[in-house]
């Protein structure tokens, strides 16, 4: 999880967040900017390929792990037709190939 104004960073809740943990505020350009060097790319389920061109503050991104699942709820948005969002369950390893690919988003589709 990492932006440019740090915010996904900081990104917090009782699914992705460690249950008595504080994490730091945002901080701009402390995550991956845009058009650069940085770049986080999904392998596969269980890799990510991770390269940065740091200078001051530093990049930071945070890795959101998860238990040995086999398979994952999503909110699955149809390429072409985003309107018709609907919730799949799918491989583990399916799973970072619908978030890139589709713009899917883990969990319940919003209501």
């Amino acid at each position: 999880m990492s932006d440019y104004y740090g915010n996904l960073e900081a990104a917090s809740n009782d699914i992705l967040g460690a249950p008595g943990t504080e994490y730091e505020a945002p901080l701009a350009a402390r995550g991956l900017e845009p058009r650069s060097a940085d770049n986080a790319t999904p392998l596969n389920a269980l890799q990510l390929e991770v390269s940065m061109q740091v200078t001051q503050p530093g990049d930071w991104i945070r890795v959101v792990t998860g238990p040995d699942l086999k398979k994952v709820d999503i909110c699955h948005i149809p390429p072409g037709n985003p309107e018709n969002y609907h919730e799949i369950s799918v491989s583990i390893n399916a799973v970072a190939e619908h978030l890139v690919l589709h713009g899917d988003l883990i969990g319940p589709c919003p209501e």
